[in-house]
């Protein structure tokens, strides 16, 4: 709401934060998820519960599905980081790849993790019940960019577009593929 910077730092979710995401599990109804993954940061856990609720879903919180980290960046509004470190703030917002935030992550090793922390627990998932994602706006811009083959140039069109829920259908042999490219 404030246009700032987040990364990996833990917020509650805001009172208007809560109430979308409360309309938005009872738009999705009650139709079960198995398990339900989420970041470890209050707000994921908080959106994971609120999902579970309505569908049924186990919630499991995964260390490997945080937000990326931005370092000295985190907490900055957009307007401040745009003055102090135009270049390559501007760069970093057009292809995130390009750029390592100052004591921040690699987008490379966010992407890594992230997509093989949902792989692993995908391909681990026996049931045949859906599972649901609960990330932050850069993990899922990540994890979207990924499903519909987009370079990690299109990751900050991703997170400007972010939707409170989606619906897709995955085969489970695009997560096996994740897994066998990370041994």
């Amino acid at each position: 709401q404030q246009e700032r910077l987040v990364g990996s730092t833990n917020l509650p979710m805001s009172a208007a934060g809560v109430r979308s995401m409360r309309a938005a599990a009872e738009k999705m109804g009650s139709d079960p998820l198995g398990l339900i993954l989420c970041g470890p940061d209050e707000g994921s856990e908080l959106a994971a519960e609120v999902i579970g609720s309505t569908t049924g879903g186990r919630v499991r919180s995964l260390e490997g599905l945080r937000n990326p980290c931005l370092g000295l960046w985190e907490g900055l509004s957009v307007q401040d980081a745009s003055e102090k470190f135009a270049k390559s703030y501007k760069r970093w917002r057009s292809d995130p790849a390009s750029v390592l935030p100052p004591e921040g992550e690699a987008f490379e090793h966010a992407e890594a993790r992230i997509l093989g922390t949902i792989a692993k627990a995908v391909v681990k998932h026996k049931a045949q019940t859906p599972i649901g994602i609960v990330l932050r706006p850069a993990a899922s811009a990540i994890f979207r960019c990924w499903l519909e083959s987009l370079g990690s140039e299109r990751v900050g069109w991703m997170i400007e577009r972010s939707q409170p829920t989606e619906w897709r259908s995955v085969p489970r042999i695009r997560f096996e593929a994740v897994l066998s490219t990370m041994k």
